[in-house]
């Protein structure tokens, strides 16, 4: 029209190639009856079949093009279909990665108390070696101790058997002690009764002195004497 040619290509199946076009100017044709004569053959062209085959091709193309409207409408349902699960699965990754972040933080806080409980375990474990070393030590030196003492027991078992051994009769030494406790309990007794008889005598001698001059020093010393001498 005008003078333009507008050439438009619409896919309808697949992906053709276009490996050339040629445009030629068409002759004039002379159109009687619905027929037209070729100027170049004179033959005759009907019209009649050309138009009704361009209306069957007309009527094939619209419905292809209804067939590939109604597949496009499904695919952009299903692009829709599939951005809106994109969409919910960025929503979805998103919430994965603030869950994996918080995740992280929870692992990072986990591996800082892991640490400290290790520093805690290691000085646990060197302070129990430390302990064990000072225990296995006085253990040590309280079995030295042991030996020793069990050493002296023996010492002291061996020299009691000697005192024992050396003793020839303890019962006979006990009897001897005892009767020695008894003599002296004799002893004791009449050292009480020489003190009772020298406090009557030393009286006695006061009370003389007392009653004269006259008495003769040889009468008091006859009657100490006889004083002395009484039972």
């Amino acid at each position: 029209m005008n003078g333009v040619i507008m050439v438009n290509f619409k896919g309808v199946r697949g992906s053709p190639m276009v490996c050339g076009i040629c445009i030629r100017k068409a002759p004039r044709l002379t159109v009687t009856d619905g027929n037209a004569l070729c100027k170049r053959c004179s033959a005759d062209i009907d019209f009649s079949n050309t138009q009704t085959r361009t209306s069957k091709l007309i009527s094939k193309y619209e419905k292809q093009i209804e067939e590939l409207t109604s597949q496009c409408t499904m695919k952009t349902n299903e692009c829709y279909m599939a951005w809106s699960s994109v969409d919910s699965t960025n929503l979805e990754l998103g919430r994965l990665k603030i869950e994996l972040h918080q995740k992280g933080a929870e692992i990072d806080s986990l591996e800082q108390a892991l640490g400290r409980e290790s520093g805690q375990l290691r000085n646990v474990s060197q302070k129990y070696e430390n302990d064990k070393k000072l225990w296995t030590a006085a253990i040590s030196n309280l079995k030295r101790k042991i030996k020793a003492m069990k050493q002296e027991q023996a010492l002291l078992s061996l020299e009691a058997h000697d005192c024992a051994n050396a003793i020839p009769d303890l019962s006979k030494m006990i009897a001897a002690v005892q009767a020695l406790v008894a003599q002296c309990e004799d002893l004791k007794l009449k050292y009480n009764e020489e003190m009772d008889k020298r406090k009557k005598l030393h009286n006695i001698v006061q009370e003389t002195k007392g009653m004269g001059k006259g008495i003769c020093w040889d009468t008091a010393s006859f009657i100490l004497v006889t004083l002395l001498a009484s039972p």
